[in-house]
């Protein structure tokens, strides 16, 4: 008799699991379907969603100021990011592709919002009164730079973190390091 108690909740259990399951994924691809929030990269979706809606682009802060040098409006944000040195605390650079730990940006971003985690250089951003980034919007931009801060292109997870939809990622092509000078050394290709 036990058993057959056992197997009926089992039973039941399971299918309620499997149906939560299937209704979340219906829910995802009912989502996907009928997203107006659509990006065509996920450098685009952070330039929205992070620097313009979070107050980075106002003209005190990486606007028309260019606070610490820094331009962050759609035009001129990725080309001052990527491999630039920061001008604010010497010996960085903004945004270092594949490497969250050497990007002032992700340092100074994680460390207004995970202070226990992460310390900024300088000091955390953005500046107060704005508030600090959500948790989900600094993994974004963990992803988006270990995945080597791509300019086109889709990092996987970001859309869902972001809640906007993106293209399928495919794989993204990172640049090359330089060749060592001769007889330094070899350099291997992927």
């Amino acid at each position: 008799m036990r058993r057959q108690v056992f197997a009926r909740v089992g039973g039941a259990l399971f299918a309620l699991v499997v149906g939560a399951v299937m209704l979340g994924t219906g829910a995802r691809l009912v989502r996907a379907e009928e997203c107006s929030n659509t990006f065509s990269s996920t450098y685009e979706l952070i330039q929205r969603a992070v620097f313009e809606n979070k107050g980075c682009t106002n003209q005190v802060c990486h606007g028309e100021a260019r606070a610490g040098g820094l331009d962050l409006r759609a035009d001129a944000s990725y080309d001052a990011l990527i491999d630039v040195a920061a001008a604010t605390v010497p010996g960085w650079k903004r945004v270092v592709p594949g490497r969250r730990d050497l990007s002032l940006l992700f340092l100074n971003l994680a460390a207004k919002t995970l202070p226990g985690q992460y310390q900024a250089p300088l000091r955390p951003m953005p500046l107060d009164p704005l508030p600090a980034l959500s948790r989900d919007e600094v993994e974004a931009i963990r992803r988006w730079i270990e995945a080597g801060a791509p300019r086109t292109g889709v990092v996987a997870g970001t859309g869902e973190l972001l809640n906007a939809c993106l293209p399928p990622p495919e794989p993204i092509a990172i640049k090359p390091l330089d060749p060592p000078p001769p007889g330094q050394g070899v350099q291997i290709r992927m």
